[in-house]
């Protein structure tokens, strides 16, 4: 199984944090290359393999970790998802004013299962704060809770007639 966090910023930074800790190999990729992963790789150690991001987008379960107005062109140069897994952190937020984002009353889900055709899309780390998210999970301020999400393919309408 190939893991890769998409982002290295403050929640991307979070999550490979804890496959270090695990020593799970996984693959970080972000827009400025894998050069710019060094001090990530020091810090957390060797568990950390800094990708190209075209690479990154080939693993089985992918951490899609970027700003909300960046889902799109970071998934542009996807090969078919084919049900490999996405699991998305991004808050649909407008970064002016930090108010959401307007989606024309849509879920920030279907954005982005648009731009991750054939993907398994699962919405989860983007309800806690990356600084709580990248401590140790048993550490003395008790534990946490991820919620998540599993967006299917179908939609089943109720009807109440």
């Amino acid at each position: 199984m190939k893991y890769a966090i998409i982002g290295s910023g403050a929640i991307g930074t979070a999550i490979a944090r804890q496959f270090a800790r695990q020593e799970l190999q996984v693959q970080v990729a972000n827009t400025r290359g894998p050069e710019s992963l060094k001090a990530l790789v020091n810090e957390l150690g060797s568990a950390i393999v800094p990708t190209e991001l075209k690479e990154a987008l080939n693993a089985d379960i992918v951490f899609l970790a970027v700003p909300f107005d960046a889902v799109k062109a970071a998934l542009k140069d996807a090969p078919a998802w084919n049900n490999r897994i996405i699991v998305d952190t991004t808050n649909a937020i407008d970064f002016k004013d930090f108010s959401p984002a307007d989606l024309a009353g849509r879920p920030s889900s279907d954005i982005v299962a648009e731009a991750a055709p054939g993907a398994r899309l699962v919405k989860s780390f983007n309800t806690m704060f990356a600084n709580v998210l990248a401590r140790k999970p048993d550490d003395a301020k008790g534990r946490r809770v991820l919620f998540l999400s599993v967006m299917t393919r179908t939609r089943t309408k109720l009807s109440l007639t």
